[in-house]
């Protein structure tokens, strides 16, 4: 018997579970490939002190991409029973995919033409550090006046796992909003788009973390709508996108900031690769477009045939799919797992 937890199930019924003596399982899974921090779940103590009393593995599927650095010290007694993480790295792919095309039926067609009224658009919620340092960077390279940026939150939760805080050196924090299909919860990469979103050269993505490559909704949206893009997050985000099969934009922008360790020395150069567009007239940057359509229908079908395979998927998961244990038929992987090998 296998006992099966995720992060977002009821946190008190799994401490129930874990109290009852009459529950014998022959391992723990920990379904958490809706977020990327493992140590920072809910009951993450309990569990690992349960599998240990009871010496039996704990198994982990993970939402970031498999080369992650591990969240424990993996030297420690306490953990010998969590098993080799397991990744899903495109588990958000696959989640709103499937959401957009549940809302909009197919997939959008890329115009061959833009109408460029905003050099960028970006679009942001929570205040996070990373968050924090690269719309201040934009400040410093004035692209926040004219352009279709979204900032929701001046106060909130802006501290990392490291407990640090972004000092704004450029920007005064204020609230951005754009249209009003853009409401306060409602950032753009949900089920709506601003109006501005498809008159808008290029999004520059604020990723959910930067400590680790982890792919969801933001960057989902770009390639979803065919979108040239950008993304502030970890090093080496933009060569993982293309070890998944997408193109990137060499024709507009320098991926050397790619490559570097240092946060603000990593977005700064991020930021002036869009800053350098600035001097481009309208029509360079419709040639510019027009000069990577074929990279923007060519991402746009990586998305599609991603999300109908099965080769990014951990092992576990498509085991416990097969087997159709009973808490994983009522999840929507299950599904997922049906509608792609019925599609084979």
């Amino acid at each position: 018997m296998l006992l099966i937890n995720d992060e977002r199930s009821d946190k008190q019924k799994l401490l129930d579970i874990l109290a009852d003596s009459s529950i014998q399982p022959s391992a723990m899974v920990c379904l958490h490939y809706q977020e990327w921090q493992y140590p920072l779940m809910g009951n993450f103590k309990e569990i690992v002190d349960y599998v240990n009393e009871r010496d039996i593995p704990l198994y982990i599927i993970n939402g970031s991409s498999p080369d992650s650095k591990l969240l424990y010290d993996s030297t420690e007694i306490q953990f010998k029973k969590i098993q080799p993480i397991q990744s899903f790295p495109t588990y958000f792919l696959n989640h709103w995919t499937r959401n957009y095309l549940e809302a909009y039926k197919n997939f959008p067609t890329i115009p061959d033409h833009i109408n460029i009224e905003h050099l960028l658009v970006s679009l942001n919620s929570r205040p996070h550090p990373h968050r924090c340092l690269l719309i201040d960077l934009m400040a410093k390279y004035d692209l926040i006046k004219d352009n279709a940026i979204s900032w929701h939150s001046i106060l909130g939760n802006n501290c990392d796992l490291n407990h640090s805080y972004h000092e704004f050196k450029y920007w005064t924090p204020e609230i951005l909003k754009l249209d009003t299909v853009e409401n306060y919860l409602n950032t753009g990469f949900g089920l709506s788009i601003p109006e501005q979103y498809p008159n808008s050269f290029v999004q520059v993505v604020s990723e959910a973390t930067d400590w680790v490559k982890f792919i969801t909704e933001k960057t989902t949206l770009p390639l979803f709508y065919g979108k040239i893009f950008i993304v502030g997050t970890t090093p080496g985000y933009h060569a993982y996108l293309k070890e998944l099969g997408f193109e990137l934009f060499e024709e507009i922008f320098d991926y050397e900031f790619d490559t570097i360790e240092d946060r603000e020395q990593r977005f700064d150069k991020l930021v002036k690769n869009v800053s350098k567009l600035k001097s481009l007239t309208t029509q360079e940057l419709e040639s510019l477009y027009a000069s990577v359509l074929p990279k923007l229908k060519h991402n746009q079908e990586n998305l599609k045939k991603l999300v109908n395979s099965l080769d990014h998927w951990p092992e576990l998961l498509i085991d416990l799919c097969e087997q159709q244990h009973p808490d994983i038929v009522k999840r929507e992987v299950y599904q997922w797992y049906k509608e792609i090998l019925s599609a084979a």
